[in-house]
């Protein structure tokens, strides 16, 4: 009984150690069909495509925030008409919103629509939405930050 519990676990044993070696070499082999090799000059050139994909992706997105603000002096009664996305705060003296429309401009920081004849907060970010003629009259000296276009 002894001899036959000994084959058996050398039977079973076998078997166990010849399905691991089946079964251990299923990994593809470096260089064949299933993992290929490939040159420095390949992976170079794919290197080169992406970036100039990315370079075109880049510039069809633009420069968003990149652009400074601008420090812009008024004098009483002057004007500033702001183009479409205009940023403006009022860092001192006084100034009023202008607008030929019913609306105004937007005041972020104070999350509401401020209409023509509205004076303006110090130190609020407004943004103008169109360009269609809104912008900014100062009462008093003002000192403007200005982050896009506009014209005085």
């Amino acid at each position: 009984m002894n001899k036959k519990i000994l084959m058996l676990s050398g039977v079973v044993l076998s078997l166990f150690l010849v399905i691991g070696i089946a079964f251990a070499d299923t990994s593809p082999v470096p260089g064949s069909k299933e993992d290929p090799v490939v040159t420095k000059s390949y992976v170079d050139q794919l290197m080169d495509q992406l970036k100039t994909y990315v370079d075109d992706m880049l510039s069809k997105v633009g420069h968003g925030g990149s652009a400074e603000l601008e420090v812009v002096n008024l004098n009483p009664g002057e004007m500033i008409i702001l183009e479409a996305g205009t940023e403006i705060i009022l860092r001192a003296g006084e100034a009023t919103i202008y607008s030929p429309t019913p609306n105004g401009l937007s005041d972020v920081t104070g999350g509401k629509d401020m209409v023509s004849g509205t004076p303006i907060p110090l130190n609020h970010l407004l943004i103008t939405p169109r360009s269609d003629g809104r912008g900014v009259v100062a009462k008093t000296a003002a000192v403007l930050m200005v982050r896009g276009q506009y014209s005085k």
